[in-house]
């Protein structure tokens, strides 16, 4: 009887390891959680973040905003080929590590943990405190009264820039006219040709006799 028992036990270690196996199998495969690929691609991500932060930090004064805009699209793209990794039955697992470093130990328990710490709750409190007081704490009189201000302020802004552009084009309506009336050519009237513009009578008749009557 204790030689049965003593041959079984291997045989269903053998059969766990093997359950193990499958399911490690499962869960690293497409099939299953696809926990290979996420684990690259987070990798990649990580990798990516830190090189960005590192040209940020280090030579903040040559980069250029196309530069981290092309930063930023490439760190979007990574995100979006890592969430397309994730499958549904992720939902129904929570994933916490077996081994911590010196890097991460302080963060690592304000990352698992569920609510905030002391300090920070503190803080937060104090923040909604000042918030209440500066904005809620006032009556709806005084907020509509304020906002009504911020309205006829900015009315007001806008009226002076409508006047200062109608001033500015109706002196530049007006400058165009005097250009165009000093440049337009004189137009002088004269008589269908051929034919001489009248004469005075009197420089007529003592020139050349046409006029006089005779005695």
């Amino acid at each position: 009887m204790d030689g049965a028992q003593a041959e079984t036990k291997p045989v269903v270690s053998k059969k766990r390891e093997k359950e193990t196996d499958a399911e490690l199998n499962l869960l690293m495969s497409s099939e299953g959680m696809n926990l290979a690929a996420v684990r690259t691609n987070a990798e990649h991500l990580q990798k990516a973040m830190q090189r960005t932060m590192k040209q940020v930090e280090h030579n903040a004064g040559n980069l250029t905003w196309q530069d981290m805009i092309g930063q930023f699209a490439v760190l979007n793209v990574q995100f979006f080929i890592l969430t397309k990794e994730f499958r549904p039955l992720l939902r129904h697992y929570v994933v916490h590590p077996n081994s911590v470093n010196a890097e991460v130990a302080a963060e690592l328990p304000v990352l698992l943990s569920t609510k905030l710490l002391p300090e920070m709750e503190h803080e937060e409190a104090a923040l909604l405190k000042q918030y209440q007081r500066n904005v809620l704490g006032q009556d709806i009189g005084t907020q509509c009264e304020n906002l009504q201000k911020k309205i006829d302020h900015h009315n007001g802004l806008c009226e002076r820039a409508d006047s200062l552009l109608q001033t500015l084009r109706e002196g530049a309506v007006s400058k165009r006219q005097r250009t165009t009336t000093s440049t337009r050519p004189v137009v002088t009237t004269k008589g269908p040709p051929g034919k001489p513009p009248p004469q005075n009578p009197l420089l007529l008749a003592a020139h050349t006799g046409v006029g006089l009557l005779k005695q």
